[in-house]
Order: C-alpha cells, then sequence, then structure tokens
C-alpha cells in the first residue's frame, strides 16, 4: 500500500467495532477511511479506504431508508459527481431491512447521479445468470428491484470456494 496504486478499497465484514480506533486501522499517510461497525455483536461492519487527494462528501441517508453497515459518499470529480454505496448485509436481515435496502437502491438510483453499488449482499438463492428465481423466495424482491432499476452484476459466482453466498458489485 505505499505505493497508493488504489484510489478505493471497499472491504465488509469488516469485525470492527467500537473498541479498534480509525488511527489503527489507517493503511498509511495517503488514504482515510470511513466506516460503519456493527453496534450490537460481533462480525458485519463496512469500511472504505480513500486516497486522500480525491474529493469525497460524505451522504446523509435518509432516516427510513438507512440501514446498519452502510456508507454512502459521492465523489466529486471536475465535470462529474460519482455516488457510491456500499453495503453489508446479514443473512439473518428480516422482511423489513430487505425492504429498505431495496428502497435505498431505488432512493439512489433516483438521484440523477451516477451510483456504483458494492457490497456483500447474502441472498444465496440469486444465480445471475437467469436461472429464474420463485416468487417465493425472500431473495425475489431484491432480485426484481436490481434487474427493474437497470443495475449490472459484474460477479456472477461466489467468490468464495465452497460458499454459496452472493458477493457482487452492481452499476
Amino acid at each position: 500500500m505505499s505505493s497508493c496504486t488504489y484510489d478505493f478499497i471497499f472491504i465488509t465484514e469488516t469485525w470492527t467495532n467500537s473498541d479498534i480506533p480509525n488511527s489503527i486501522l489507517r493503511l498509511n499517510y495517503y488514504y482515510d477511511l470511513l466506516r460503519d461497525d456493527r453496534l450490537d455483536k460481533r462480525g458485519g461492519g463496512v469500511l472504505i479506504f480513500f486516497r486522500k487527494s480525491l474529493q469525497i462528501v460524505n451522504v446523509e441517508i435518509p432516516e427510513g431508508l438507512k440501514i446498519s453497515e452502510t456508507l454512502a459518499f459521492d465523489l466529486i470529480l471536475k465535470h462529474q459527481k460519482i455516488r457510491f454505496l456500499l453495503v453489508y448485509r446479514s443473512p439473518k436481515c428480516d422482511e423489513i431491512q430487505n425492504d429498505k435496502l431495496c428502497n435505498l437502491l431505488s432512493w439512489i438510483y433516483t438521484s440523477s447521479i451516477q451510483s456504483i453499488v458494492l457490497g456483500d449482499f447474502n441472498y444465496p438463492l440469486i444465480r445471475w445468470n437467469n436461472t429464474p428465481i420463485s416468487e417465493q423466495s425472500p431473495d425475489f424482491k431484491f432480485y426484481t428491484t436490481i434487474c427493474d432499476l437497470g443495475y449490472y452484476q459484474y460477479v456472477t459466482h461466489p467468490t468464495l470456494k465452497n460458499n454459496i453466498r452472493s458477493h457482487f458489485c452492481i452499476e
């Protein structure tokens, strides 16, 4: 990391908490960080390292759409703004949290700012190779939200060996 070749590093399942100060997590002089730790138990959390030379503006997510372990920011470029959203969704999320996530994705999409959504969403029944998903599946609403909004799934297979979790980046 000393050569500072990455503009961003996005991490889910950080397992960080309020007992771990930012000073321990800092990579080097060239990077700053944003984080959202899981508050109620171990695990989870999201973290973004970004090059200090970039102009980053934290985006306040409206209260009704806010879900834990989520960060949003705008990258300000010379003639453009790009909104980033990083999410970790626990596999144990309830239907209310699932609905909030879909509503958050819709809000990001309708913001008129180009958006990039990244994260670990833990919807194991979704197969991004056009395999039909049952309407009774708890994953169905998320899947249809992604498709209806025109987001694109870049990673179409599990990224961990012998693991069926869906890790992906969508734009």
